[in-house]
């Protein structure tokens, strides 16, 4: 199986909960202005993982990366 392209998925992993659905925080950052850094940071992560992987091994150039945001 190939794969040249990846959707970056947020989970909060939270030291004694566990993994927190994204249903769970997303409308609490909403609520509190944490939104758009969390969207930022994000961005930012996916980003440079994606370059981390492609820095890594040539085989992963042609890789891409999908990140859902709401204007």
């Amino acid at each position: 199986m190939n794969c040249d392209g990846l959707e970056a998925l947020v989970r909060w992993r939270h030291p004694t909960r566990g993994l927190v659905s994204p249903m769970e925080f997303i409308p609490i950052a909403e609520e509190t202005g944490l939104i758009l850094p969390l969207g930022k940071w994000i961005l930012y992560e996916s980003c440079r993982q994606l370059r981390e992987w492609k820095m890594a091994s040539p085989r992963a150039s042609a890789l891409s990366v999908s990140v859902n945001i709401v204007l």
